[in-house]
């Protein structure tokens, strides 16, 4: 049954993923939003506070089932086992049978937040106006005491589920405001496009520095590094030859402050020709440095991958930052490194050495990577799991240009032209030679 206060839909992908999760797009959203805030005085906002790690696998068999059904169920241990239970389990397998908190990215994930949430909304649809993006509730309500009361209501109904609001994210807004940030408008008003003499659109040094400058202005109200993001993500893809080059030198500077930022930078239309790659790398060597120092794994990762696309590599002092700061992501593309595999395949050593196997389950990907290449051997002796996916050459830090044999196999099984009856199996498939 379709939630009606969701904005999210789970469904099948037309490239072989099984779920998606569709949002709405903008003017959808818009258009709901319009709807919505009709006759409203205020709009009460809240998100549940660590969503996907605070999820209690076993409220999943409340939510489909009921609370008390599920507690029933349980206590008589009659007939067979509830779907929800076996949803409950494998979500617990995936963790060594833990029960609290999902990963955040698989579409599992996702669907069972939305189980759970859906449950939730059915507690509040009916008695207020509003709509959830994932975990992130708006209501609209004609006083601010509706305000205060649907912010109560979702606070109980959430604990039902051992869930609670984010109260750092929990406002009430007086109606009307406007639909977008008052900086997004601004930013997009001042976006600096003029015609050549061509009459094309074109985007020149000067008007890309005016408006970067603009933007970094606008950012001492909000600091959170989104309004630098936004007007990088403007322009950054417009900009060629020269102004791309200093539009890259711009944000690159920004982004020793503001990692978000690292992402765009190979959106924007640059070549060696315009920089100089030496003192380049030696500065994403500086962002790694201080994204270490302060154990920022996204920061981390960036930077090592565009030292990596310029064939450089980090200095020694941060191989050994990295190392310090624990971060499984950084070390294991750090081990793609030649400075720096002998550090990561010493860390990955100590800790098969001395570690549990929940603490190797944080590391996972670090640890097959180096099995993957021979580096050490595999530290799951008792699961087949890194055996299986090295026979079947499955990598997590590929280069973009190659694929393992099992993605050549999702390509193969949604070929058009492949007939159904004549496709392979994924087995005969991976053992052709």
């Amino acid at each position: 049954m379709k939630d009606k206060n969701s904005a999210v839909t789970a469904e099948q992908h037309n490239d072989g993923r099984i779920f998606i999760m569709n949002y709405d797009d903008h003017e959808t959203r818009t258009k709901s939003t319009l709807e919505l805030s009709f006759a409203a005085g205020f709009r009460a906002h809240a998100d549940v506070a660590n969503c996907f790690g605070s999820i209690y696998t076993h409220s999943l068999e409340w939510a489909i089932q009921g609370y008390v059904e599920a507690k029933e169920r349980l206590r008589a241990r009659r007939g067979a086992k509830h779907w929800s239970s076996e949803l409950d389990a494998v979500l617990r397998n995936a963790k060594r049978n833990e029960t609290s908190g999902l990963p955040i990215g698989p579409a599992s994930s996702s669907i069972a937040v939305e189980i759970i949430l859906a449950a939730v909304d059915r507690e509040l649809a009916g008695k207020f106006r509003f709509v959830r993006y994932i975990d992130d509730y708006t209501a609209y309500c004609e006083t601010h005491l509706e305000a205060q009361d649907f912010i109560r209501s979702l606070n109980i109904a959430l604990s039902r589920y051992r869930l609670s609001l984010n109260l750092s994210k929990t406002k009430i807004t007086e109606l009307p405001e406007p639909l977008v940030d008052s900086w997004a408008t601004q930013l997009h008003n001042a976006l600096p496009w003029k015609n050549d003499s061509s009459g094309a659109l074109t985007l020149y040094t000067h008007d890309a520095i005016n408006f970067l400058d603009y933007a970094v202005h606008l950012n001492r109200a909000e600091p959170d590094g989104s309004v630098l993001k936004l007007a990088a993500g403007l322009i950054c893809h417009r900009a060629q030859g020269s102004t791309a080059a200093t539009v890259f030198d711009y944000i690159l500077n920004l982004s020793w402050h503001y990692p978000i930022l690292l992402p765009l930078l190979e959106k924007i239309d640059v070549t060696s020709e315009y920089y100089d790659t030496g003192l380049v790398a030696e500065k994403f060597d500086k962002i790694l440095e201080v994204n270490a120092l302060h154990r920022r794994s996204d920061g981390m990762c960036w930077a090592l991958y565009y030292l990596k696309q310029l064939k450089s590599h980090p200095s020694t002092e941060n191989i050994d930052r990295v190392i310090q700061s624990g971060d499984a992501a950084a070390i294991t593309l750090l081990s793609g490194f030649d400075a720096g595999v002998d550090a990561a395949v010493a860390f990955a050593s100590e800790l098969v050495q001395s570690s549990t196997l929940y603490e190797l389950d944080q590391y996972w990907i670090l640890l097959y990577q180096l099995f993957f290449h021979d580096r050490i051997g595999n530290p799951y002796e008792a699961e087949p799991t890194f055996e299986i996916l090295k026979k079947y050459d499955v990598q997590f830090v590929n280069p973009s240009t190659s694929q393992s044999k099992a993605e050549d196999y999702c390509a193969y099984l949604y070929n058009p032209f492949v007939k159904r009856e004549e496709r392979l199996s994924f087995h005969d498939f991976m053992d052709k030679k």
